[in-house]
């Protein structure tokens, strides 16, 4: 049996982001014009290394974890950059198609509404269905995909237009994507939940790398048993394992302004070492505070200013 894997890019990078590969530097106007302007800065931007070298973060990390038990060709769902493979060549940038981000493209976007879907359509390479057309160019393989739901949104028609013996080859993972979910491709979404971390789970972890964290204990676990197992055998054992797990206790965290979140990363300085990593951790687990990731970092980077000034 052959596998694929397939996960979703990170925000954070290994290497130095140039200005003109920052999505907020883009020139505000129609989606097309936004579209074409960004694709001309990536042709014309020097390479920063393999794709597997650029993203870092755990959820990417668990990811070629993942591809590594299973020996499985990796590929990478890129807002920026279309679908690419793990040992492709790219340049290190910084765009998001999540909203709350500062470097959401959509902002840049004036003439209506932003139109993810199309945005991804317009940032490939070749082909308008890049997905469908790479499950179809590999016949024997099962193709594991990792993803939340915003990167959902973006290849779900085109998982959907695959045929029915190429769709059953998918196996969907992911907290809360069956609403992003086109009704053809429910049955292929695999029962992990938030008992994978819970107190028994082998992975545990935070929401943000759970698709990447499931998607290993799926590889390591089901599929070394159950190769050749239809989706329903998989579910079925996907739930046997949840079954005798915990969920996780749900601690009620709430929320702050940014001036306060700024002044308690000042105060913790020492305690995180100075490290963004832990500060969030530390605002998480013993201030109890909630706060988004990409938000947590922007307010870090503010407060290490501060700091070093």
């Amino acid at each position: 049996m052959r596998l694929m894997v397939v996960t979703t890019c990170t925000d954070r990078k290994r290497y130095a982001v140039p200005p003109e590969l920052d999505a907020s530097s883009l020139p505000a106007g129609r989606q097309a014009n936004v579209a074409h302007e960004w694709r001309r800065r990536v042709s014309a931007a020097p390479s920063a290394g393999l794709a597997a070298q650029v993203y870092c973060g755990r959820s990417f990390q668990e990811a070629i974890l993942a591809a590594r038990a299973g020996r499985a060709e990796l590929r990478i769902i890129s807002g920026g950059l279309g679908l690419i493979r793990s040992d492709e060549a790219i340049p290190s940038y910084s765009l998001s198609l999540v909203r709350q981000s500062r470097e959401f493209v959509g902002s840049r976007v004036l003439d209506a509404p932003f139109r993810a879907p199309e945005w991804w359509s317009s940032v490939q390479k070749a082909g308008r269905a890049p997905m469908a057309e790479v499950v179809r160019a590999n016949p024997t393989a099962i193709a594991v995909i990792g993803i939340s739901s915003t990167y959902l949104s973006l290849v779900a028609d085109d998982l959907a237009s695959l045929g029915d013996n190429d769709i059953d080859r998918i196996r969907l993972i992911g907290m809360g994507i069956e609403k992003a979910c086109p009704r053809r491709l429910q049955p292929y979404i695999l029962p992990y939940n938030d008992r994978l971390d819970g107190r028994d789970s082998p992975i545990r972890g935070t929401r943000g790398d759970f698709a990447s964290r499931a998607v290993r204990h799926f590889i390591q676990h089901v599929l070394c048993d159950q190769e050749l197992g239809s989706i329903e055998t998989h579910q079925a054992a996907v739930n046997r394992y949840l079954s005798n797990w915990q969920r996780p206790k749900t601690i009620s965290r709430p929320s702050k302004t940014d001036a306060e979140i700024i002044a308690l990363i000042k105060k913790n300085w020492n305690a995180i070492d100075g490290q963004s990593s832990k500060g969030l951790r530390y605002l998480r687990d013993v201030e109890e505070i909630a706060c988004e990731q990409s938000r947590f970092r922007a307010l870090f980077s503010r407060a290490a200013e501060e700091v070093r000034s």
